[in-house]
């Protein structure tokens, strides 16, 4: 006989695998129920002009704990965390997906990699750092920082 819990997660894991990701607000979310999210983030030319630009973009998500999982005609994939045990953000298994071939402008998605019920900002804040971290030159400045005017005048 088959459990009314286990019955209750299946369906909650096919609602979440069924969602369409939606555009990352651009202030972290109180609720968001089955969250996934996708926000464009600006690959760096230093990541674009190298010979395994999947390696580093690695290299900027390393810190967070990510690793290269697999590439497919249309995405690459990095993931952290365990699909089992604690469902803590740090612990629980996320997933970010780049739109392959990475380009200039490129869309990353970001998810639980099993199933989430909700979000009160956690998911939303691993997207957002995953982001700054891509999208942060080898200087330390983010591509979008003005330049200083000089004082020339």
């Amino acid at each position: 006989m088959v459990e009314a819990e286990g019955i209750t997660v299946a369906l909650f894991r096919w609602i979440y695998q069924k969602r369409k990701p939606r555009p990352m607000d651009e202030k972290k979310p109180w609720l968001k129920w089955f969250p996934k999210y996708t926000v464009t983030v600006k690959i760096p030319p230093g990541i674009l002009q190298n010979d395994n630009p999947d390696e580093r973009l690695e290299e900027r998500l390393a810190p967070m704990g990510f690793r290269h999982e697999a590439w497919t005609k249309e995405a690459v994939h990095f993931t952290r965390g365990k699909s089992w045990g604690d469902f803590h953000a740090k612990l629980v298994k996320m997933r970010l997906s780049f739109t392959h071939p990475l380009q200039a402008n490129c869309e990353m998605r970001a998810e639980v990699a099993s199933v989430c019920l909700f979000d009160t900002g956690d998911l939303w804040k691993v997207a957002s750092e995953a982001q700054h971290r891509v999208e942060t030159f080898e200087n330390g400045d983010p591509p979008s920082a003005p330049a200083t005017p000089s004082s020339d005048g």
